[in-house]
């Protein structure tokens, strides 16, 4: 019987048919399905907000022309429009980090420009027009999360997403062993029951965690649950803080059967202090158009026990993600892998993290950034002697269900002061 390791609680046969389908990283660029059946076109605002590419261009969807349109940069944009935009998409207000401009180039369509003065009380979506044309032919390119940088007279946030201050920990016990280093890779967090290291997860915002559903579906109550931020041992829990858990948040649709929708966010009932050090600091989520090959620098992270320790260790192993084409083939997966799911597998020489890694990041560099690419699920062993690749939640597939819940459970916060407990 073949099995599949959920990577925190063991080998489950499982032995179903998955229907087939296909990964794509770059996910589906159309994004949304509206009407066209609108009002007049200059008045209608745009329905959603979304960032493309590793460049964070601004694009706002069109209900007249059923297509993404640009948002000009033009001189009545604001960082309050910024700050708007990014609450719009998901991110809170307090971790906007800056606008910038990017040149505009041909826009089969036009574009979106704002109105010519901000008003708090109206959203940011009611404020954009659809324009022929771009005034200042550039486009607002929008860093809706970085780092508080604290001087003597004021604090400010600076920095983005994906950077890294240390030099890699290499996975203990392999051939390039490296001396551990706080901060290569600061989005990694231990969540924890019972005092226990159960999973691995990635920081997307200072209130927000990504992790696998299968870590915590079983164990929906967030009292139940701890983190620690910005550890490589398990000794370092010593001189960092516990942080507490407000709510769990598992995909609806997440199913032990077949292991889909195998993501799930977890709320901290205070925000993360993102420090400029760089030992704490968000990953970057996966932007639509983001173009990731099978040829990137891509690692996957998580806790594990190297040869000569019997405690935890924060690892790193190089990968190399796999076509959903060979993934889906007969001779590996056979067609179980579906559009939510991205195949990884280990470099040559690269230690086999067996348990502690489930929920933990796979991440690629691109643009000089890190982008979560997938969060650890599940692997067949021992069913073939070859060693098949791992599989992993395809983010960008899940990325407006991520945006979704952070709007909801952030609102629901702000109008009832406190927390809900229990998955959805």
């Amino acid at each position: 019987m073949c099995c599949i390791h959920h990577l925190w609680q063991g080998w489950l046969p499982v032995c179903v048919a998955w229907r087939v389908g296909m990964v794509t990283v770059s996910g589906n660029r159309s994004g949304v399905m509206a009407s066209k059946t609108v009002r007049e076109a200059r008045t209608n605002p745009p329905a959603v907000l979304r960032l493309d590419g590793a460049s964070n261009l601004l694009q706002a969807y069109s209900l007249q022309n059923g297509s993404w349109r640009s948002v000009c940069s033009s001189q009545h944009w604001t960082d309050h429009h910024g700050q708007a935009s990014c609450q719009q998409i998901g991110y809170d207000r307090s971790t906007y980090v800056a606008s910038e401009r990017q040149q505009a180039g041909a826009a089969d369509g036009g574009f979106f420009t704002v109105r010519p003065e901000w008003s708090p009380e109206v959203s940011i979506l009611q404020q954009l027009v659809l324009s022929d044309a771009c005034p200042g032919n550039s486009l607002v390119t929008l860093h809706c999360i970085g780092r508080i940088s604290t001087s003597l007279t004021e604090t400010v946030l600076s920095s983005d997403c994906g950077r890294r201050t240390g030099v890699s920990g290499r996975l203990a016990g392999g051939p390039q062993q490296q001396q551990r280093v706080r901060g290569a890779w600061p989005w990694v967090v231990s969540l924890r029951s019972g005092g226990v290291h159960r999973c691995a997860g990635s920081i997307i915002t200072p209130h927000w965690v990504v992790t696998a559903a299968h870590c915590v579906a079983g164990d929906p109550n967030p009292e139940h649950w701890t983190l620690y931020a910005g550890i490589v041992e398990s000794k370092d829990t010593l001189f960092r803080p516990v942080h507490s858990v407000s709510r769990i948040v598992a995909h609806e649709g997440f199913s032990r059967h077949n292991m889909r929708n195998d993501i799930a966010l977890v709320k901290l009932s205070r925000p993360l202090n993102i420090t400029a050090s760089g030992d704490i600091g968000p990953v970057c989520l996966p932007n639509t158009g983001l173009n990731i090959s099978t040829s990137q620098n891509c690692s996957v992270l998580g806790f594990g026990r190297a040869a000569s320790e019997d405690s935890l260790t924060l690892m790193e192993a190089k990968v190399s993600l796999v076509d959903s084409g060979t993934c889906n083939s007969s001779n590996v997966y056979g067609g179980r892998i579906t559009q939510g799911m991205i195949c990884a597998q280990y470099k040559e020489g690269e230690h086999h993290m067996r348990q502690g890694d489930g929920g933990g990041p796979l991440v690629c560099e691109e643009g000089g950034v890190w982008w979560l690419v997938g969060d650890t699920s599940w692997e067949e062993e021992q069913c073939n002697p070859s060693h098949k690749p791992g599989v992993y939640d395809n983010v960008t597939h899940f990325l407006s269900w991520i945006y979704q819940q952070m709007k909801v459970r952030d609102t629901h916060t702000a109008l009832r002061g406190g927390e809900m407990n229990g998955v959805d």
